[in-house]
């Protein structure tokens, strides 16, 4: 009976353990569709989101704004250097200029949120999930003033209207440092900055290349006869004329009233290789290293000029193709007592919290010839202003040096009737120069660089020089 009674209950609890089991198994099943079912229902309810980082803003050298987001809507501060700055795509990502070369510091960082979604549709932040924060991106500092850059828009803009010309450009740099203090053309092209990307023969602007080998070379100084006063040389069946007839001519009047044919006498005293070399010295051929996208290196090179002629029209500028930075750089050098800068146009790149991610400094390259040659090259290209074809640059109480530039235009490799570029690159104070000036207009109508570029370098020295910051120069 009491072993009946043991094996009842035995099978009792047997049951009783099968019954557990199986509702245990029942409740796992459960848990697990439950779970499936939740994450289902989070997908439906839940929105993942991008939280877009605030571009970077780019500052002009006194730290006022030059480009900026509003809104997450890229500004540009009264459309001021459109061609430099660039621009971005709708999504705000860099696509020319300084927007497209430094997109990696002025993008940012991503951010990401979860979002709730109610049975009506309204959003809200979903509970347990980690907002991760947009980093914004870093702030870019140029070497532009904001001012000479109004002032040289301003200006190029309305010359190129008042001489019909096709195009026009101008930079003014700091010829100690490199720093680009202003860029500009007209008409804008925010996909092309002309003066970095476009070549053109610069004419007698070019002369300085043949003027500094010369002085070099010791082949003739700024007192020396170099011209007899014929006006004309001839260069196998073909003659080259000056415009006007004149004497005897010294080495400094031959660049004050630019006679192409002193120029191609002084060139043929020099070798080739030399003439070459001091070119590419002067920065003629090569990329200038200004770190911005579209650069030309413009076109030279020693094969152009083995024929007689070719060499002839070179020692006056044509038949080289060069990018106004180029011959802006050339000018500098001899301002800067021989020594080439590279040039700059980023300051300082900051992060968001105002750590300094990279500081520029001026940065020498080379030096292209001794100081006392650039010493005489001053004094010469000073009488220019004075005595010569740069009489329409002259400032009131500032010694300025500089010359003018004509050259015939070449269309489908021949030189066009009536269309040429007219050029002019000046620096102030001689003393000690702190500001130059490189204008440029592309088929003016009428006019020749002594009264197109050369009225234009003065029109804007004279605003630079009413800015109370460079108010100090008149005074110097």
């Amino acid at each position: 009976m009491i072993e009946d009674r043991v094996k009842l209950r035995l099978r009792i609890a047997g049951i009783i353990c099968i019954i557990i089991e199986f509702a245990l198994l029942v409740r796992i099943g459960l848990l697990h569709a439950n779970s499936n079912y939740r994450k289902l229902a989070e997908k439906k309810a839940t929105l993942p989101k991008t939280i877009p980082a605030t571009r970077g803003t780019i500052y002009d050298r006194y730290f006022r704004i030059i480009a900026c987001d509003t809104g997450f809507k890229r500004l540009r501060i009264n459309g001021l250097a459109r061609e430099l700055v660039g621009y971005t795509s709708i999504d705000r990502i860099g696509l020319a200029g300084i927007e497209y070369k430094y997109e990696k510091y002025l993008r940012g960082k991503k951010g990401f949120e979860i979002l709730g979604r109610t049975p009506r549709g309204r959003l809200y932040l979903y509970p347990g999930y980690k907002v991760k924060q947009p980093v914004p991106g870093a702030n870019i500092v140029l070497t532009i003033d904001r001012d000479i850059q109004e002032i040289i828009e301003t200006v190029i803009q309305d010359k190129v209207k008042a001489f019909g010309a096709k195009s026009g450009s101008v930079i003014v740099m700091n010829p100690k440092t490199g720093e680009i203090l202003g860029m500009a053309t007209y008409p804008h092209n925010v996909s092309r900055n002309r003066v970095i990307s476009d070549m053109f023969e610069p004419g007698s602007t070019f002369k300085i290349v043949t003027l500094a080998s010369v002085l070099a070379n010791d082949i003739a100084h700024k007192d020396d006869i170099v011209e007899n006063g014929a006006s004309e040389i001839q260069i196998g069946d073909k003659i080259i004329r000056d415009e006007k007839k004149h004497g005897k001519l010294t080495l400094a009047e031959a660049t004050w009233i630019s006679s192409n044919v002193a120029f191609v006498k002084l060139a043929f005293q020099l070798t080739r290789k030399e003439f070459y070399k001091f070119a590419k010295l002067f920065g003629f051929g090569t990329l200038t290293g200004i770190n911005l996208p579209g650069e030309s290196p413009g076109k030279f090179n020693p094969y152009q000029f083995r024929r007689d002629f070719d060499f002839a029209t070179l020692a006056f500028g044509q038949g080289i193709g060069c990018t106004l930075l180029q011959l802006a750089l050339a000018y500098q050098c001899i301002a800067n007592n021989g020594v080439l800068m590279r040039p700059l146009v980023i300051k300082e790149i900051t992060s968001y919290d105002g750590k300094v991610i990279y500081a520029s400094r001026p940065q020498k390259l080379r030096r292209v010839i001794d100081p006392t040659v650039a010493a005489e090259l001053n004094e010469i290209l000073s009488g220019v202003i004075e005595h010569g074809t740069g009489r329409n640059a002259r400032i009131p109480g500032i010694k300025i040096a500089g010359k003018t530039g004509t050259a015939q235009k070449a269309i489908n490799g021949r030189y066009a009737p009536g269309k040429y570029v007219s050029t002019f690159v000046g620096y102030f104070p001689l003393e000690s120069p702190e500001i130059l000036i490189a204008c440029m207009l592309d088929e003016p109508k009428y006019g020749e660089s002594a009264q197109v570029c050369a009225p234009i370098f003065r029109i804007i020295g004279k605003k630079i020089l009413n800015l109370k910051r460079y108010r100090k120069i008149r005074r110097s």
